[in-house]
């Protein structure tokens, strides 16, 4: 099985010490949304993104909890 890493507001200092997801060319590395976008992003905004796109692209609706 596969997954996804979607690395947010990540200290990726920490990828210095392992060779991530095979990554290993000298002018390659990994990054971080923060990084890219140059500011501090929004986790609860990421989660709610992420599980909404994953609703329309699987073409599914998210079970609702009831309260008993």
């Amino acid at each position: 099985m596969h997954g996804f890493a979607l690395n947010v507001n990540s200290n990726l200092a920490h990828f210095n010490h392992i060779v991530p997801c095979g990554i290993a060319a000298e002018d390659k590395s990994v990054t971080s949304m923060e990084q890219e976008l140059e500011k501090t992003i929004d986790m609860e905004e990421v989660k709610a993104t992420i599980k909404k796109q994953f609703a329309i692209l699987f073409e599914f609706e998210y079970a609702t909890a009831s309260i008993a």
